[in-house]
Formats: C-alpha cells, sequence, structure tokens
C-alpha cells in the first residue's frame, strides 16, 4: 500500500501539471484572433481611406462641372463680340448669362479650392493611418505566430505528460485510480495529501503518530480524518 499511495501521489503530480499545461493552453487560444486595438485601426484607416475617394470624386466632378462652364463662357463671349444682326434684347440677354456663368465659374472655383484643400489632408491622414495599421497588423501577426509555436510546443509536452501518465496508471487498479479520481473532484483537483512534520499538507490538521505509523506500514490506504484525502510520508 505504501507503493500503492506513492504512486497515486506520482499520477497527482503528473496530473497537476496535466492542469496547468490544460490551463495555459485555454489562456493562449484566447489570445488567437485580431484585437479591438487592431481592428478600431483598421476601421479608422479605411474610413479615412473613404473619405478621400469621395473628396476625389468630388473634385474630379468639380473640375468637369467647371470644364462646361468654361465651355458655355466661351461660346457666350464669342456670340458677344460678334453681336451684329443681334437685336438689343438678345444682347441683353448674352450678357445676363455670360454674367451668371461667370459668377458660377466663381463658385465652382471656390468650392474646388476647398474640396482639394480637404483632399490633402485627407490623403495626408488616409497614409499616417495606414501606416499605422499595418504597423499594428505586422506585429500582430508576429504575435500569433508566437503563439502558435507556444502553443504546438505546449500540445507536445502535455501529450508527453499523457503517455507518461498511461504508463505509470497501467501498474494500479481500477478501483484504486476511481478513488483517487472521485477524490479529485471533491478535493479542489488535489486527492493525495503529502504529511510532512506531522501536518496533513492538504488541510493544515496534525495527522496523529500512530495515523503515521499507518501511513509507513502501508498496509492500507489512509485517509485524513479532517480533508478526507488520502495520506502519503516520504521516507527518508
Amino acid at each position: 500500500m505504501a507503493l500503492l499511495a506513492r504512486l497515486l501521489y506520482d499520477v497527482q503530480k503528473l496530473d497537476l501539471e496535466i492542469d496547468a499545461a490544460e490551463r495555459e493552453s485555454q489562456t493562449l487560444r484566447g489570445r488567437f484572433g485580431e484585437t479591438e486595438d487592431l481592428r478600431t485601426a483598421r476601421q479608422a484607416s479605411a474610413s479615412r481611406e473613404e473619405e478621400r475617394k469621395n473628396l476625389a470624386a468630388r473634385l474630379r466632378s468639380l473640375e468637369l462641372d467647371l470644364g462646361e462652364v468654361e465651355d458655355k463662357i466661351k461660346a457666350t463671349e464669342k456670340a458677344l463680340y460678334q453681336g451684329e444682326g443681334q437685336t438689343p434684347k438678345e444682347l441683353a440677354s448674352l450678357q445676363k448669362e455670360d454674367g451668371f456663368l461667370r459668377s458660377r465659374r466663381g463658385e465652382i472655383e471656390e468650392q474646388a479650392l476647398e474640396t482639394m484643400e480637404r483632399l490633402e489632408e485627407a490623403s495626408r491622414q488616409a497614409e499616417r493611418l495606414r501606416q499605422e495599421y499595418e504597423k499594428l497588423e505586422a506585429t500582430w501577426k508576429k504575435e500569433q505566430g508566437g503563439l502558435q509555436a507556444e502553443l504546438e510546443k505546449l500540445k507536445d509536452q502535455f501529450q508527453k505528460l499523457q503517455d507518461k501518465r498511461a504508463k505509470l496508471v497501467a501498474g494500479i487498479h481500477p478501483d484504486a485510480l476511481d478513488a483517487y479520481e472521485e477524490l479529485r473532484k471533491r478535493k479542489g483537483r488535489v486527492a493525495v495529501a503529502l504529511v510532512e512534520g506531522g501536518i496533513c499538507k492538504g488541510c493544515g490538521v496534525d495527522v496523529p503518530p500512530s495515523q503515521q505509523n499507518e501511513i509507513l506500514r502501508g498496509e492500507h490506504l489512509v485517509h485524513c480524518s479532517n480533508c478526507e484525502r488520502i495520506l502519503y510520508m516520504e521516507t527518508q
């Protein structure tokens, strides 16, 4: 029985390592995927780029409008310079049209200038945000690669622990394993408590000398009278 208690204690040490590996694995998996900072940076970059495109389209539209107005002004000026044969009313109408077109040209030029300034600023900001996003994305990809490498290493470690445990439990009676597993579920994953200095390390209660002798004799598994865990003492 002393050997059985020792085997169960060794199984527990492996199980605690396996538990730790599983927790670390879950933590690593939780860190996979895009971060909020990355999503925010991408959204900001895309939004400013969309603004830049809209302003560029607006500027092109204004330039086309300006070209059309310029053509109409030239046609009106030509008609005015060639005013022979036109009635005073027709000449007045042409002059009024020319004035309107020139006013419209001024409005379009003012709008185009304002749009051009906004476009230049939006282009600068779009480029800055794009570079910030790409830098953040590169860092994120590098971190993701590192996480994947850590996870693969952890999976290998986990498998080795499982293989080692399988060999160890092969020599333990199923009833003893069942009792061990049941205690692990009830006792915070710790079924076997080490006795040191006459104290159960599982709950801190004194273990009487008589019970310590029972543990050392190994005639049967000894449980703590307080926490019910299997007790194990290491011999010198």
